[in-house]
């Protein structure tokens, strides 16, 4: 049966889609993908365990009884406890973000590509940027569940368990600095997963072609650095870019003891960092866009 007698006929009428429709997408991808194992137990397992170590460890901190930060407290009464302990977290959790974004990101253009979807959902009136966006929630909902909610969660808990009048404001601004290296890191890794989706029909080398691709960065990351001596040329790592922009915003005080912290992160200048994902970014939703804007719409 041909394509247009099988009622895919591009759409002619005059309505069109609310901008909400992107919000139907991306909550129809995270259902679908909720239903595969290994999903789930990233979700269940790896992002609650990570909120919950990382809420522990703080009351622990917050309470004292954290040997090390209880010893940097002591030589360092200005040390922010909440910057202290998301710099720790950031650092912790950036290979399980690439992890997570490999596993839901990758699979979701792909299927799409391999199932003959496209023309069929842009022969209704969706638009190619409620599906970009809608796959991109989509991706971004489960990055935020392991880059966003932990901030959060020790923000909560020091609130909880401190008396001190006026914490909450007072701390708020640590907690919209701690949040922006988590936003920076779903963008980059979300956008990058898309973009390597689109580019292939199978999810086995659409996720491999997202690992290689990251890793690849990070060793000629590596090699320029030793090479040519500058260390602006970490910037070609997301994760580099990622931490620096964590550096920037959440200093730490120049002793030895929070030395490992920074570990040669702030030599990497401000700018390249920022270019660096942003260049990462525009390469993944590129991709993704020229990609999807390519599709043959029956009409």
């Amino acid at each position: 049966m041909q394509v247009d007698r099988a009622s895919y006929r591009r759409w002619e009428g005059t309505v069109r889609p609310s901008r909400r429709v992107m919000f139907a997408i991306a909550g129809t991808m995270i259902r679908r993908s909720m239903k595969q194992r290994l999903v789930r137990y990233l979700v269940r397992v790896v992002v609650l365990g990570v909120c919950l170590v990382s809420a522990i460890w703080f009351y622990l901190a917050a309470a004292g009884q954290e040997s090390q930060l209880r010893e940097l407290l002591a030589r360092i009464p200005d040390l922010d406890a909440l910057a202290f302990a998301n710099r720790k977290v950031i650092q912790s959790t950036s290979m399980l973000a690439v992890l997570m974004a490999a596993v839901v990101g990758t699979p979701l253009i792909a299927e799409d590509h391999k199932a003959r979807a496209l023309p069929l959902y842009f022969s209704r009136p969706i638009t190619h940027l409620d599906y970009v966006l809608g796959k991109f929630l989509a991706v971004f909902w489960f990055l935020a569940l392991l880059l966003l909610l932990p901030p959060v969660l020790m923000y909560v808990i020091q609130l909880g368990f401190s008396n001190e009048a006026g914490l909450a404001l007072k701390q708020l601004p640590t907690l919209a600095r701690s949040l922006v290296p988590g936003l920076v890191g779903c963008f980059v890794y979300g956008a990058l997963a898309l973009g390597t989706s689109s580019l292939t029909e199978k999810t086995n080398q659409a996720a491999l072609l997202f690992f290689g691709l990251v890793m690849m960065a990070f060793v000629l990351a590596q090699i320029f650095t030793r090479g040519l001596e500058d260390a602006a040329w970490k910037a070609i790592a997301p994760h580099y870019c990622i931490e620096r922009i964590a550096a920037e915003l959440m200093p730490m005080p120049s002793v030895p003891q929070l030395s490992q912290i920074d570990s040669g992160i702030k030599n990497i200048p401000l700018a390249a960092a920022l270019l660096g994902a942003g260049l990462w970014i525009a390469a993944g939703l590129g991709t993704l866009i020229v990609r999807i804007r390519k599709v043959e719409v029956v009409s």
